[in-house]
């Protein structure tokens, strides 16, 4: 997520960010709204109901994602 965050701040007052999970630091106040994390089963619906025209699902640096390939 971090390769993103000098684009959020420079778009801050020009796209409404939409947080779904973490959002750290300084980037909250570049955020419109924030939600906690959707369980993965509830994932998918949760990112549809929010009407978004665009969405970035960047995967957490885990080993978990790392093993995924």
């Amino acid at each position: 997520m971090h390769l993103l965050d000098d684009v959020i701040r420079q778009l801050a007052n020009e796209v409404e960010w939409v947080f779904v999970g973490a959002c750290q630091g300084d980037l909250r106040n570049c955020a419109f709204e924030i939600h906690g994390s959707p369980s993965i089963a509830r994932k998918a619906a949760a990112l549809a109901s929010l009407d978004l025209d665009l969405a970035l699902v960047p995967l957490e640096d885990t080993s978990f994602n790392e093993a995924r390939g």
